[in-house]
């Protein structure tokens, strides 16, 4: 089950009434909670407690009064608007162009490490999340020689949005000799 959808059976539960102790399935307490806090950070339930979940080293508990917020029902029903980074222009290959609107131009050839950050957070799966982490930090550390990732061949062709991120970071690194 990906996160998306052990997000997705949370919030069908918390709009049932029917939230309980009880971690999903294939969950243990400390991912169950963690699952929860996610929620409440990016805005999916509200609730009238400052804290929604209290851990103890036994576990903890969830308060009462937790309900789903617009932004939750959204998600929910897959209506969630992701914000817009930025302005789409879509030409074809257009590597090392300028574009610009209003007397301003952008050269950008890279990725920012902030940026790819936020892709690994939104769509890379929490088991596989450390993998990625280990190859942004590779890049960042190591001198970029041909065969410096082949052993994530694998893992980055069962994400091609991170291979794509990855590529535009390494252009960030030998275009602007920065690394953020």
């Amino acid at each position: 089950m990906s996160y998306d959808d052990q997000i997705k059976l949370l919030l069908e539960r918390i709009k049932n009434d029917s939230l309980t102790k009880e971690p999903l399935p294939g969950m243990n307490d400390e991912q169950y909670f963690s699952l929860v806090e996610d929620c409440h950070q990016n805005g999916y339930i509200s609730t009238s407690m400052k804290q929604i979940v209290f851990r103890s080293k036994g576990g903890g508990f969830l308060a009462d009064g937790i309900s789903l917020t617009k932004k939750g029902h959204d998600f929910l029903n897959g209506k969630e608007n992701l914000p817009t980074i930025g302005q789409q222009f879509n030409v074809g290959t257009a590597n090392g162009s300028s574009f610009g609107n209003h007397g301003t131009v952008t050269n950008n050839y890279g990725i920012s490490f902030e940026d790819l950050m936020i892709l690994i957070d939104r769509e890379i799966e929490p088991p596989d999340k450390a993998t990625a982490i280990e190859i942004v930090e590779t890049v960042q550390e190591q001198e970029l020689n041909p065969g410096l990732l082949e052993k994530f061949d694998d893992f980055l062709k069962k994400y091609p949005n991170l291979a794509s991120s990855i590529s535009g970071f390494i252009m960030g690194i030998l275009t602007n000799g920065n690394l953020n």
